[in-house]
Order: structure tokens, then C-alpha cells, then sequence
């Protein structure tokens, strides 16, 4: 089975500045590049992926074992336009790159789920997010990343008649996203 892997990365100096009452701009543009690239290094570790796809704002960002798609329009269009870009595949996964906890371990977990699913949604820990999406490649609807993603994609399916499974782990589900998250996983940004 053919998976394309998405990752959004946002400029990094641009990143996390709801951080920005308790860390330095330096260090929130290095935590956020930390993260990318341990995200990519687990997901290049699994070797389940056919191709894995930089999503960014960045002409300047690469990283390596990725290829990159540069786009300046808003989160959803770039992947839309990156999705669009992909050659054929039988899986598209959608994954944030802000997952502290990601492990090769856990996406092989997720991945053996995704198989037997038409749709398999990650929320982040409060289910107002959506950290990961795994869809067939011949799945079509709106994407809908942003505030309140995850109420707004179940939305969507339901909509569309869409079957979707929801997939619970811990390790996908913690992301980075507010002070209280950066004092509960700071042992894993320190790795």
C-alpha cells in the first residue's frame, strides 16, 4: 500500500507564539524546528511511507529524507494544492508536526488501523483539534484544520456520508499548542 505523508510546518520564527508570554522567539523557532524534525525522523523510521511531504510557508525550509511544498495561501488550500501535487497513492495522511511524544512505534500502530478504515481521525486531547487524518486517496471532502478542526471534520464526514473511525494515541494526541501543554511535555522537547 502507497502512503503519502503531509506534514504542515509553518515558518518557524512564526511558530507557537501563543508561547510567546514564556519563551523567547529563539526558543519557540527552535523547539519548532526540534519538533519537525523528530516528527519526520519517526516517520521516516516507520518505512511505511512512500513519499513524505513538507508542507510549508518556508521557501527556505527543507528537511532532509522529505520532499517540500512551498505555499503562502492559507493552511487548508496548501495542503488541498499539495494533495493535488501527489502522485498516485492509496492512503493520504495528514499529520502536525507539533507531537512531542511521536514515536515509529505508535505510527505503525496507526497505520495497521489505517488500513481497515476507509477514514481514521486523531483529535488532539481535547478534541477540539485534529492532529492526524488517514484517508483513501479516492476520499473526497473540505478540509477543515484550524480552530475547532476536530467537531468541524466529524461535521464534514457526516455530512458527506462519510464512514470515519476515531483512533485514540496518547502520543498523537499531545500536541503542542498552549503553556500548559509546554510545562506537561517539556521532558519530551528536551530530547
Amino acid at each position: 500500500m502507497k502512503i503519502a505523508a503531509l506534514i504542515p510546518v509553518k515558518k518557524y520564527t512564526e511558530s507557537k507564539v501563543r508561547l510567546q508570554n514564556i519563551l523567547s522567539k529563539d526558543k519557540r523557532t527552535l523547539i519548532s524546528k526540534l519538533m519537525a524534525e523528530r516528527t519526520v525522523s519517526e516517520l521516516i523510521k516507520s518505512n511505511m511511507f512512500h513519499s513524505i511531504t513538507i508542507v510549508t510557508n518556508d521557501p527556505e525550509l527543507n528537511i532532509n529524507g522529505t520532499n517540500s511544498f512551498k505555499s503562502y495561501s492559507p493552511l487548508n488550500k496548501a495542503l488541498q494544492e499539495a494533495i493535488e501535487n501527489l502522485p498516485q497513492v492509496d492512503k493520504v495522511m495528514i499529520m502536525h508536526s507539533d507531537l512531542p511524544m511521536i514515536n515509529f512505534k505508535d505510527i505503525k500502530n496507526l497505520l495497521k488501523y489505517a488500513k481497515s478504515n476507509q477514514l481514521l481521525i486523531v483529535s488532539d486531547s481535547l478534541e477540539f483539534g485534529t492532529n492526524c487524518l488517514i484517508y483513501d486517496s479516492n476520499c473526497h471532502f473540505n478540509l477543515c484544520f484550524g480552530l475547532n478542526s476536530y467537531q468541524l471534520f466529524i461535521n464534514e464526514f457526516q455530512d458527506q456520508g462519510i464512514k470515519f473511525t476515531k483512533h485514540n494515541c496518547k502520543a498523537i494526541e499531545q500536541d503542542l499548542d498552549s503553556e500548559e501543554d509546554y510545562f506537561k511535555l517539556i521532558s519530551y522537547l528536551k530530547n
